[in-house]
């Protein structure tokens, strides 16, 4: 199974397509209210309260983790590419397999470090799981 279909296949919050912002609320007044050091604003979504109930999460964790999550999608892809081409030997994908390995020890690692609750947390689980399996398959066999 290809992972662009496991993306067509789940439904994906956020990305509704409506004309106006989302939940009604202005993100230029949130922003303002943000900017003066406003402590209580008025709940957007499920984001705000989970950011508010779990504190927020450091810049550097989100940009290490989308920066590893899209890696492993591109490793991901590449191997993918490789499994198509009837040339190459089940020996040669090895390096794609290694990788993908050492990467899902990471996106865990970042993964513990976020809250529960937050979706980036969600997203590193899931392509973590889709790379651990495809390492598993490739271990027990299935492309020799």
């Amino acid at each position: 199974m290809k992972i662009s279909d496991i993306l067509q296949q789940q439904s994906i919050p956020g990305r509704q397509q409506t004309s106006g912002p989302a939940g009604g609320t202005d993100f230029a007044a949130v922003l303002q209210s943000h900017l003066r050091g406003a402590d209580s604003t008025t709940p957007t979504g499920d984001i705000n309260q989970t950011a508010t109930a779990t504190g927020p999460v450091p810049s550097r964790l989100r940009l290490e983790s989308l920066e590893l999550s899209e890696n492993a999608i591109a490793t991901l892809d590449a191997f993918s590419r490789a499994l198509d081409n009837p040339a190459l030997r089940a020996d040669e994908l090895e390096p794609y397999v290694s990788v993908l390995e050492t990467k899902v020890a990471a996106m865990l690692d970042l993964k513990s470090e976020l809250p529960e609750q937050e979706p980036l947390a969600k997203i590193l689980e899931e392509v973590a799981t889709v790379s651990f399996l495809e390492t598993a398959k490739y271990r027990r066999g299935d492309y020799h």
